[in-house]
């Protein structure tokens, strides 16, 4: 037995119904989008995304480089920079210091 719920609504109604679904959809989609900037599995793409990851700043995270946070590039696209989250919570547990 498959009954099909049907609603009605007035023209204005529908089209406010429409418009906030599609204003919820896009929000859901923009705090997906920030939750994930620059996360890729394991990795972080760059120093926003560690910042990101961390709720510092840039700059904060410059400085962990200079103390020895590794980075790491590849070959296809040398211009960007990757790091790992397990060595940067470990050098976050460790002091600066990465074993």
């Amino acid at each position: 037995m498959s009954d099909t719920l049907q609603v009605v609504l007035p023209p204005d109604a529908s089209e406010q119904l429409r418009l906030q679904f599609v204003a919820l959809l896009n929000s859901s989609v923009e705090e997906v989008k920030k939750a994930s900037a620059g996360q890729l599995g394991d990795w972080l793409k760059g120093k926003t995304g560690v910042a990101a990851y961390l709720g510092i700043s840039t700059a904060t995270v410059t400085k962990m480089v200079n103390q020895g946070l590794p980075e790491h590039f590849i070959e296809a696209a040398p211009s960007l920079t990757f790091f790992s989250k397990s060595e940067v919570n470990s050098f976050i547990l460790n002091d600066g210091v990465n074993n």
